[in-house]
């Protein structure tokens, strides 16, 4: 399926693998700018690199661990703060 999403943002978790893998690849195909959300930082960069940019969109990637609910939350909410 292809949509249009330039100047859209998506925020992906469990990014490096299975399905969160699949719809980061394609959301970023699709023009969304994507942020990629998993535990290994080495996989994290690798994807990030992969993504499709042919919109001119600049991906970005969160080490984040859901397992422990208060990190995460402050994770989230320290990035989005440093971001425009």
């Amino acid at each position: 399926m292809k949509i249009n999403l330039e100047g859209q943002n998506a925020l992906i978790g469990g990014a490096t693998s299975g399905l969160g893998r699949a719809i980061a690849i394609q959301l970023a195909a699709c023009g969304a700018k994507v942020t990629l959300m998993a535990r290994n930082r080495d996989k994290l960069e690798a994807l990030r690199r992969e993504l499709p940019s042919d919109h001119g969109q600049q991906h970005d990637y969160l080490v984040v661990d859901f397992t422990d609910s208060e990190n995460f939350k402050d994770s989230i909410q320290a990035f989005f703060m440093v971001k425009p």
